[in-house]
């Protein structure tokens, strides 16, 4: 037989390497919403997310950064010459060149310590307001997720195979959780974390084992992904019989332009300790199969979900070409 990295070439194997049950990059990720037309009609037909911005969080505390800048005039000076000569080579990308006005402006706060703190921190506020961001989950079985974003267990977590399009789901990174907000060193080129900082939030939140997929300046657009990846679908342990119809009509009809069927699955809570198992969908935890073994709650990671025809890395652009100075 020949061997897949002869049919998908050394960086598509590469890539794929990345991405698979072995690595440490998540092979699967989940999304928890309301088993609703409104909500899962741009998920299973038109193949969309939609990418907020951060100043539609429901925590406001979640992305925020702290910019700094070096009380030393020099190190100041010298990244504003960095800048220019960025400007100078992308040409065509947003610059802070925007007339004579604006570049005495920026040059006269960046020389006063607490001016160039101020830009600094409204510089960080533009760009991470602009980003597009999409929030998912890397377990279908917490409980407070479930609670929280599926309408009290009464909804669905959808599943998406992660090599199934790798040029939207390598734009996801895991969220770090602290109890402190980041900070950003405007003044030193090299230690700009500002992509870091839309990745952290409090440890409050350390429940959900989010993931984040990052797009710049695309808050509030619909952004599409490869209808190929979203491979499953769990209803809720409350979900009720009319929510699942609704489901599976939408699932029929993507079926008939050609979308596949996504499969189904079940969530029941456990009878004994505070837990979810889940399990093919129509078989109830308890019911035994021919031989008299009980139907065990299923992996979804342990699943085999078809491969993708083609596989390539996307990876966010470095913190400070995102993050060019605005006023």
């Amino acid at each position: 037989m020949m061997r897949k990295k002869l049919l998908l070439g050394d960086s598509r194997w590469a890539a794929r390497k990345v991405l698979n049950q072995r690595s440490s990059y998540p092979r699967l990720l989940y999304k928890y919403r309301d088993a609703t037309k409104q909500h899962l009609e741009p998920l299973l037909l038109s193949s969309t997310f939609y990418l907020s911005s951060r100043e539609q969080f429901n925590d406001p505390f979640d992305a925020q950064c702290i910019a700094r800048v070096s009380p030393d005039l020099r190190d100041r000076k010298r990244r504003l010459e960095q800048l220019k000569t960025r400007v100078r080579a992308s040409r065509g990308s947003q610059s802070i060149s925007r007339g004579v006005k604006h570049r005495n402006e920026l040059y006269r706060d960046m020389l006063t310590l607490d001016r160039a703190q101020g830009r600094a921190q409204r510089s960080f506020d533009i760009n991470a307001n602009a980003f597009g961001i999409y929030s998912m989950a890397e377990t279908p079985r917490s409980l407070l997720m479930w609670a929280h974003y599926a309408n009290n267990h009464a909804g669905v977590c959808l599943i998406f195979y992660v090599p199934a399009d790798p040029d939207v789901f390598m734009r996801a990174f895991p969220v770090e959780y602290g109890d402190d907000y980041p900070s950003m060193e405007w003044t030193d080129l090299e230690r700009v974390d500002a992509i870091r900082a839309l990745l952290k939030k409090s440890t409050e939140w350390a429940y959900e084992q989010e993931s984040r997929i990052l797009v710049p300046g695309a808050a509030k657009t619909i952004f599409p992904f490869d209808r190929a990846a979203l491979v499953g679908i769990i209803f809720g342990a409350r979900c009720s019989d009319e929510s699942k119809t609704t489901v599976k009509e939408l699932i029929d009809r993507r079926a008939a332009v050609g979308g596949g069927r996504p499969q189904m699955f079940d969530a029941h809570l456990a009878r004994e300790k505070y837990a979810i198992g889940v399990f093919p969908h129509g078989k109830k935890s308890h019911q035994r199969d021919g031989r008299g073994d009980r139907h065990p709650s299923v992996d979804p990671n342990e699943l085999s979900f078809r491969q993708p025809r083609e596989l390539s890395c996307h990876l966010l652009p470095t913190a400070p070409d995102a993050f060019a100075l605005r006023s």
